[in-house]
């Protein structure tokens, strides 16, 4: 979709001192392709009136302890892959601090009803803002929230002890506005823009989720995103893990084979002096990345919070680690970082190994985060200077299903000579990634991925 670069500007780039008057003017400037929704409720809760309802207050409260929930019902096109979702509230008053923006899972709440007895429970951060000096409209990026149509809930929560005030739905004038973008690849989907693989790939990018079985992902209601993303690009339908549990299926997809490895143990257990697609990209002249989320610093080689080392297989190879101790970096955020900085600055290595925290690979957390999180990421990727060129292939797979003996997860295919709603039912596991990767890049075959069945016909890769 085209968008009125005009009106983008006056509606996003507003600053914080912005009067209500030119916020309404360039809210209305707006074109409906991009829905500017209002709060089909919103309350506050106050924990020294744990029973009392504010439902129908025209301003809402954060910070002394209370906690404001609004709640948006999103309708988008089918085909619509959202962008960028920003959160816009009327701050009354100057604040140094500022605010959390988290998901709430409830959905269900009532705007009458809801006290601090029985507010819903907060999920994970979607987004924050810094203070702003004076009052008008504050612009969150909250982008995590919406993954396609449905009803969102998020709750508001004041960084500092001072109690913040904001314009409520009730208001007159001033109301919260959730602004959802479509990306540019809303309408044509990312996938199928070419009718042949380029000559060559200059880019293959992973991305690993966790512990999912197939049929709990395809199909799923909760994964809207990734099933647009099935339906859109391709989909092996008959894709399996190699192991249990998830750290031999790393080892095995960046080396060919499990090395012999049976358990999660850190680096310290497994200091494994192979061959990897790593040494291979660094031999052909190449660089490689592992973008991990939440993790401590460059190259941990121990789990810390939300990061598991288990899911980062690149520290486990003892040849590389002076490569690891530059190349294996913290993700970052849809907004920083280095992942989004190597995307935006064309500067992506030939290898990308991509591993989202704990919760947003749905380890921890339902298929539901990991839906958001992709809705949050792809569009990012497919509208990068790389993946325009045309030679970046994105795989997304999950490590391991649940535990049973047939191991079947989904993996999906994105690439611009990939058709869309490509199926295949060829039996392909985490060997086949490995030598379809290899074949790509031009590399030669380790282990057991030289007699796994490559993906890269089946898709249009290469």
């Amino acid at each position: 979709m085209r968008f009125r670069t005009q009106a983008r500007g006056l509606l996003l780039g507003l600053p914080l001192a912005a009067s209500l008057a030119v916020g309404v003017t360039a809210l209305a400037a707006a074109r409906s392709d991009r829905p500017l929704l209002t709060p089909v409720a919103d309350a506050y809760v106050r924990p020294d009136a744990p029973q009392r309802n504010f439902g129908t207050a025209t301003s809402f409260e954060t910070g002394a302890g209370s906690t404001a929930y609004l709640r948006f019902s999103v309708t988008l096109p089918p085909d619509a892959v959202v962008s960028r979702v920003t959160l816009r509230l009327f701050a009354t008053s100057a604040s140094p601090g500022g605010l959390t923006v988290d998901r709430v899972s409830n959905t269900t709440w009532g705007e009458h009803a809801i006290d601090d007895a029985n507010a819903p429970a907060v999920g994970a951060r979607v987004g924050s803002s810094p203070g702003w000096r004076r009052r008008g409209y504050v612009a969150i990026d909250v982008t995590p929230l919406v993954a396609g149509s449905g009803t969102v809930s998020l709750a508001l929560r004041s960084t500092s002890r001072a109690g913040l005030w904001f314009r409520s739905r009730e208001a007159s004038a001033g109301r919260p506005i959730l602004v959802v973008e479509p990306g540019a690849a809303a309408t044509a989907g990312p996938c199928g823009s070419a009718a042949a693989p380029p000559p060559r790939v200059d880019h293959v990018i992973w991305i690993w989720m966790e512990n999912k079985p197939y049929d709990a992902v395809v199909g799923s209601p909760a994964a809207p995103y990734t099933n647009q993303l099935a339906s859109g690009c391709g989909l092996a339908t008959s894709y399996h893990g190699v192991a249990h549990p998830s750290l031999p299926n790393y080892i095995a997809a960046t080396s060919g084979g499990t090395q012999g490895i049976t358990d999660d143990d850190p680096p310290s257990s497994h200091p494994l002096d192979v061959p990897s697609i790593y040494s291979q990209v660094r031999a052909a002249g190449g660089t490689w990345r592992d973008y991990a989320e939440s993790a401590p610093g460059n190259c941990p080689l121990a789990s810390s919070g939300s990061y598991a080392v288990k899911h980062d297989p690149a520290a486990y190879y003892t040849g590389i680690r002076t490569d690891c101790a530059s190349w294996d970096v913290p993700l970052g955020t849809t907004s920083s970082g280095a992942f989004l900085g190597d995307l935006t600055a064309g500067t992506l290595p030939a290898f990308a190994f991509v591993t989202p925290d704990l919760c947003d690979d749905t380890h921890d957390c339902p298929v539901a985060a990991g839906d958001a999180w992709l809705a949050s990421w792809l569009p990012r990727i497919v509208s990068s200077p790389a993946y325009l060129a045309g030679t970046t292939v994105v795989f997304i797979t999950w490590d391991e299903d649940d535990g049973s003996s047939s191991n079947h997860v989904p993996l999906i295919v994105v690439s611009p000579s990939t058709t869309p709603g490509t199926q295949s039912a060829t039996a392909f596991d985490h060997y086949s990634l490995l030598r379809t990767t290899e074949q790509l890049l031009g590399l030669p075959y380790l282990g057991q991925a030289a007699s796994a069945p490559s993906m890269a016909s089946a898709f249009n890769v290469g």
